[in-house]
């Protein structure tokens, strides 16, 4: 297979709409896109089928858009990877940052939570020079956040939320993407918000009625990400997320 313009490792919620946003920014894209599941359109990769590593293309950029959860084949599949990709952009996860203490303050050098294996992979993966978007929690079109509090997921509580919306994300993705190697993002909306006054102001809205308390044992933090949004330039769509959500419940 020749080299393409972009691989996309991984074909959930986030790299569809990335895909949607790298072709309507340039139409004649050489885009090639996986899934585990061998079907029409896709290439079939499966990290856990090393047979299937051999088959991607080379190509001057990869999204890995899915968890790198296993510390030993992460390591091994991304030695393969930078033989083919000139730069690749993997999505983190903000939960691999250590958390000492409630409401903590988290920005990109703040250290990864080493009992974690997926934050043990995705510090290797950064060490090995390729780039991390952390990503806080992830919503938008088809990913409503009033469905969490419907079903009882989430209640009120004074634990902070961080959020981005999903084509944000993309945003991320795409500037972290025209930048150096071995970098690494933090991507948030940069508005830490509690879950008590984000139902409290959807009650008020008529989104949801009566949402009973639901505290969490696990601390909560706080995410700076000012300095990843100023070194990518950035200009975010959505800044307060329960006022997008808000709007993304109204009727059309």
């Amino acid at each position: 297979m020749d080299k393409v313009d972009v691989l996309i490792l991984g074909y959930g919620y986030v790299a569809q709409n990335l895909e949607q946003e790298l072709l309507k920014n340039d139409s004649s894209l050489q885009l090639i896109k996986t899934s585990r599941q061998k079907k029409e359109g896709f290439l079939y990769f499966d990290i856990e089928d090393p047979e299937s590593w051999n088959q991607l293309p080379e190509a001057t950029l990869t999204y890995w858009t899915f968890p790198p959860s296993i510390e030993e084949t992460t390591k091994e599949f991304s030695g393969v990877l930078r033989k083919k990709s000139k730069k690749t952009i993997v999505i983190g996860t903000t939960g691999s940052f250590a958390i000492d203490k409630d409401h903590q303050h988290i920005e990109e050098s703040s250290p990864f939570d080493k009992t974690k294996e997926r934050a043990r992979s995705e510090e290797f993966l950064l060490s090995f020079g390729f780039s991390l978007v952390m990503s806080a929690g992830i919503y938008g079109p088809g990913r409503n956040p009033l469905d969490w509090v419907r079903s009882g997921r989430v209640g009120k509580s004074e634990k902070f939320v961080n959020m981005i919306h999903v084509s944000d994300l993309v945003q991320f993705l795409i500037g972290a993407s025209k930048k150096s190697e071995g970098n690494i993002y933090i991507a948030s909306d940069g508005n830490p918000q509690t879950w008590q006054s984000i139902i409290e102001y959807w009650e008020q809205k008529g989104l949801v009625k009566s949402v009973p308390q639901k505290e969490s044992s696990r601390p909560s933090k706080r995410l700076d990400p000012k300095k990843s949004i100023k070194d990518l330039n950035l200009d975010l769509k959505f800044h307060n997320f329960q006022e997008a959500v808000f709007l993304m419940n109204q009727p059309s």
